[in-house]
């Protein structure tokens, strides 16, 4: 974190006791955290290391400078800003104390990075150590062979961002993230009642009973824009785009200047393929390199013959250090593109023959695959950022972003 807390070995214990004790439970992280902020969990033990850990961390808090406080805020959104938490515990957690409040979002930063390993999910492939398939060893067979995503039509029905099927209920690879609250999956099976072919990434970790999912809020929001397809089905606009993030457009880290994002059309007959591939700044928003990257990135084909939307999937592209320095600072270039070491792919919709995927449910998905990136709802629209928050709230952007294209 940016704002060294100096918390106590003691507590620190607590917070490894408290991770421990986790990772064996079938709770998702959100559900096991905010049974201990609301103080419900059933364990006495972990119950009074999470009470205790709160108290010290809150007391270290209260004594921070406004400065370091508002920083420290800022540095927990990218841990649990935007975290799924019911409307009962959001509830009860509004009404304590600021510093109170912020203490229990660092605590479950502190938890979370403990028991949530992000860089197993970066691996290409099925996990060995899958703990889905040692509990379910007849779901192995139903992933598809070369995306190794699971196939809508293998499930019983779908939840808000899970699959039931058997005596479980898949969780979604936390790799989509931002895309499932703004209703990504909801979209994707839409396109399975089609009758279109569809696959998403699920979770190997998260190991979940049947019925025992609940519906989650996402604590943030974002918003789409029109899409005018009036060229795609001419051969001749091809091109490469690169969008870049000029100035701020918020107080968290994800908001700095900095992010670039870079579009493809490109003609092989009969397709059009779209691409569209997100960049973090560099280096990242807390000065520190990590071992790897990893982007967004989408890819789409349409049928100019048809003028349908055929195929659409997403992905997460995985860069070494070094290389995704070199990455970021090609963008807008037009020598030799530099690819990513690892690609996982999270989602992929293959339209019924004769009936392409609908242009809004195609944007819509894109959209919400970028939650949080303005430069995509800005490149689809054909307007600005400013125009679009003007026209979404009615009043002028705070920070009144600018981009530029090139």
């Amino acid at each position: 974190m940016a704002v060294d807390l100096r918390i106590s070995a003691s507590t620190q214990a607590r917070l490894c006791a408290i991770a421990d004790h986790h990772r064996d439970r079938e709770e998702l992280p959100w559900q096991f955290l905010s049974a201990l902020a609301s103080g419900g969990h059933s364990d006495p033990l972990v119950a009074s290391n999470y009470r205790d850990a709160v108290s010290d961390v809150g007391g270290i808090v209260a004594s921070l400078s406004s400065v370091d406080t508002n920083a420290l805020r800022n540095d927990c959104l990218r841990f649990v800003g935007i975290e799924f938490i019911p409307d009962t515990t959001a509830a009860e957690l509004s009404k304590l104390p600021s510093h109170v409040r912020l203490a229990h979002a660092v605590v479950h930063a502190r938890i979370r990075s403990l028991f949530y390993d992000r860089a197993r999910y970066l691996q290409e492939g099925i996990p060995s150590d899958s703990r889905l398939l040692d509990a379910r060893p007849d779901l192995r067979s139903h992933f598809t062979d070369r995306d190794f995503l699971f196939p809508l039509s293998r499930a019983e029905r779908c939840g808000a961002t899970w699959i039931v099927n058997g005596s479980h209920d898949l969780q979604l690879n936390p790799l989509l993230g931002r895309a499932t609250g703004e209703g990504l999956f909801t979209t994707l099976e839409k396109q399975h009642r089609s009758g279109h072919r569809v696959g998403v990434a699920v979770d190997h970790y998260r190991v979940v009973p049947r019925d025992r999912s609940s519906r989650r809020v996402l604590l943030d929001q974002w918003f789409g824009s029109p899409f005018r397809p009036a060229n795609w089905d001419d051969p001749r606009d091809v091109g490469h785009t690169a969008h870049v993030r000029t100035r701020d457009i918020g107080e968290s880290p994800s908001d700095k200047s900095g992010l670039r994002t870079e579009f493809w059309r490109t003609f092989d007959e009969p397709h059009k393929t779209f691409e569209a591939a997100e960049l973090p700044g560099w280096p990242l928003a807390d000065g520190v390199a990590p071992q790897a990257v990893a982007c967004r990135y989408v890819h789409a084909m349409r049928n100019v013959r048809t003028g349908q939307f055929e195929h659409l999937d997403g992905a997460i592209h995985v860069y070494e250090s070094e290389s995704y320095r070199r990455r970021y600072e090609s963008v807008g270039q037009h020598g030799e593109r530099i690819w990513a070491s690892r690609k996982i792919k999270l989602f992929r919709v293959d339209a019924r023959d004769g009936l392409g995927i609908d242009v809004p449910d195609w944007q819509s998905m894109i959209e919400m695959f970028f939650f949080g990136n303005e430069l995509v709802l800005e490149y689809l629209s054909g307007r600005t950022y400013s125009e679009i928050y003007r026209d979404r709230y009615g009043r002028e952007h705070p920070f009144m972003p600018s981009s530029k294209s090139t």
